[in-house]
């Protein structure tokens, strides 16, 4: 959304995209100040924003909420640049509600999980949120592209406020306008040139991991110079990975004058969905060991008639998986530290012989049809290690072995 307003608080132009996301028309949002539409409790911060503008600060961002025809508010980002000698702010602002709604919930499930996924999740969430609003500010972009020429300096500042990389081209290929940020990816992430051609910046496909579907890509464009497209690639030498949107750029009489090119990083919502799948499957196997132990015995406790000496050691075994679960919820809470890279493991001389007889013992009940069995050198075996660690490290084994052998073995 793009819009001009004067010092005294009124838009004096704004583009079709105000009357599609509040529903109301341009002469509506113009008739009454703006500050009529901010949330009373957003009305103080947005002045004090404006009077920074007047006062001598150049360019600001902020956040608000606005009023929509139906009562409801929406999240609005400004990043506003003013031109006192004129009297005008030249703002550009984007919907940001889903990227509030969804932070929201991210920020709810991470209080109950007490993991580390906070961080990951609201980066996720945020950039899936700037994706659907770049693509809304493309078409923008293409119908307002008379007034972005006539208006270059102005619209250079607003480009340069957003992360994403934003490129356009003309119909050769030949750059035409680029953001600090496309500029930063291409010479120091892609190693070209910052005014490289076409061809030149085809040559990327040599360090991806899959060049193939970043062809099929580029032959897209060439054979339907107005399709759209979306695709993602990855720099297999430094593992970082992109979205890339393109799309037909006409001037105002509907001719096609070039393309428009957004780029993206998105390494860390990648890396955030593979740790999500790995903690899912650590979390399903880990639990999973112990709680087969404590079932197996308890099966035991009840079906069979025991001496005393007998049920005794079964429940100092279920009493002991039981602290051994409550062990690995607290290893789980460790994640954050590991990640923040706080996590020292506490190292000791484990008897390695004692911890094995333990595993054999505990997984010898759950299985009427495997047996296990212990061969020991005579002598002592020690390692430098955890105890608990070791015991993880052994239970899957023991588990898996199990798991996978149905028939015995």
């Amino acid at each position: 959304m793009l819009c001009i307003a004067n010092l005294e608080g009124y838009f004096i132009r704004l583009n079709s995209s105000f009357e599609r996301t509040l529903g109301y028309s341009a002469e509506e949002l113009m008739s009454e100040p703006f500050l009529h539409f901010v949330h009373p409790d957003d009305r103080e911060a947005t002045l004090a924003e404006v009077e920074r503008l007047a006062s001598g600060i150049d360019t600001i961002a902020f956040e608000n909420r606005y009023r929509c025809k139906d009562g409801s508010y929406k999240w609005v980002l400004w990043s506003a640049t003013a031109f006192r000698e004129r009297g005008l702010i030249y703002a550009a602002a984007r919907d940001i509600t889903d990227r509030k709604r969804a932070e929201e919930e991210i920020r709810a499930l991470n209080d109950e999980l007490e993991l580390r996924g906070d961080e990951l999740e609201s980066q996720n969430t945020e950039l899936e949120s700037q994706q659907a609003e770049l693509e809304r500010a493309l078409a923008e972009l293409a119908e307002a592209n008379e007034e972005l020429a006539q208006q270059a300096s102005v619209n250079k500042t607003v480009l340069d406020a957003t992360l994403d990389g934003i490129r356009l081209v003309d119909l050769e290929g030949r750059t035409l306008v680029a953001n600090t940020a496309i500029e930063t990816l291409t010479a120091e992430v892609f190693r070209l040139p910052v005014d490289s051609t076409l061809a030149e910046r085809s040559m990327i496909m040599e360090r991806l991991t899959d060049p193939s579907a970043y062809r099929a890509t580029m032959e897209s464009i060439a054979a339907d110079p107005q399709c759209e497209t979306r695709d993602e690639f990855e720099l297999a030498d430094v593992r970082r990975s992109f979205q890339r949107y393109t799309g037909p750029v006409r001037d105002a009489g509907g001719e096609l004058v070039g393309r428009i090119i957004v780029v993206r990083e998105v390494t860390a919502e990648r890396e955030a969905d593979r740790l999500k799948s790995e903690l899912v499957a650590t979390v399903s196997h880990e639990l999973r060991t112990p709680l087969a132990s404590i079932l197996g015995f308890t099966e035991l406790l009840i079906e069979r008639d025991l001496d005393e000496e007998t049920r005794r050691r079964y429940l100092e075994t279920v009493c002991g998986e039981a602290k051994r679960l409550t062990s690995l919820i607290n290893d789980f809470l460790d994640l954050q530290r590991i990640e923040a890279g706080s996590f020292t493991p506490t190292l000791q001389v484990v008897e390695l012989n004692a911890v094995l007889r333990e595993q054999v013992a505990l997984f010898s009940a759950q299985s009427g049809s495997h047996e296990l069995t212990l061969e020991l050198d005579s002598g002592p075996l020690r390692v430098v290690s955890e105890p608990e660690r070791v015991g993880q490290v052994l239970a899957n084994l023991l588990s898996n072995a199990i798991k996978y052998s149905p028939g015995g073995g």
